[in-house]
């Protein structure tokens, strides 16, 4: 039979450093809303990271909208310059 570590998970579903998702990162993962990166609170990148908040316009024109599992962010310089 199947088992769930046989399906494929997108970055967005876990801490791109340690693998936790967001229930084992304390309840909260930080998306990058410009790459496929996210992290949970202990893995975050000190420096150029900027708080996006739960909803993000360029995903809500999409007919997503947020909860509060995940936060966005844009995780480095070159993210905030890509979502430009």
């Amino acid at each position: 039979g199947l088992h769930p570590d046989d399906f494929m998970c997108c970055n967005h579903h876990h801490c791109i450093t340690c693998g936790k998702n967001a229930i084992g990162g304390g309840g909260l993962l930080y998306r990058c809303q410009s790459c496929p990166h996210a992290y949970c609170p202990d893995c975050l990148p000190a420096g150029d990271v900027r708080f996006l908040g739960t909803n993000v316009p360029r995903f809500e024109k999409l007919g997503f909208t947020g909860n509060n599992l995940y936060q966005y962010i844009h995780c480095s310089k070159q993210c905030e310059e890509v979502a430009k």
